[in-house]
């Protein structure tokens, strides 16, 4: 089973567990608040189960092993991995800054340090910043009225 193949599998199998997650963590929510998590998680899992048959199908591809000047380049160059591998870990840190300290701080801090590690100016970090923390605040959360989850930070602090 060829590298490529691997990393197929583990992705069907991670977004299927995603959407099954989703559906059955807010089956308890009111109805609106499950309208979101349903429509995601439904497409997802209509994805998944699509891409899951289509590769059940049509089984494998096959690769031919060859050598010298006809072989068969690898899945992934190296400049590939070290493009998507600091990608990765930064999504990985948004991911737990928003555990740990809630949308509304993780969100826009990751957006400035983003901003900033791109290369552009100052001022641009800080108005994305600021723009994202005003659309977080007043529209999902004040005109919205979205239930963001309580982030761990203030059970540490006991707040």
């Amino acid at each position: 089973m060829s590298g490529a193949r691997i990393v197929d599998i583990a992705l069907t199998v991670f977004f299927l567990a995603v959407g099954v997650f989703a559906i059955t963590d807010v089956r308890d929510f009111p109805f609106q608040d499950q309208l979101f998590p349903f429509s995601a998680a439904g497409l997802i899992l209509i994805c998944v189960l699509i891409y899951g048959a289509r590769q059940f199908i049509t089984g494998p591809l096959e690769i031919e092993q060859e050598t010298g000047a006809n072989a068969t380049k690898p899945p992934f160059t190296r400049e590939q991995i070290h493009t998507v591998i600091p990608l990765a870990v930064a999504i990985l840190v948004l991911v737990v800054g928003v555990f740990i300290f809630g949308h509304l701080i993780a969100v826009p801090a990751f957006a400035f340090g983003y901003i900033l590690l791109r290369g552009e100016k100052l001022w641009i970090a800080i108005f994305g910043a600021v723009l994202l923390f005003a659309f977080i605040w007043g529209l999902l959360i004040n005109v919205m009225e979205v239930l963001m989850p309580r982030p761990l930070i203030m059970d540490w602090l006991g707040l």
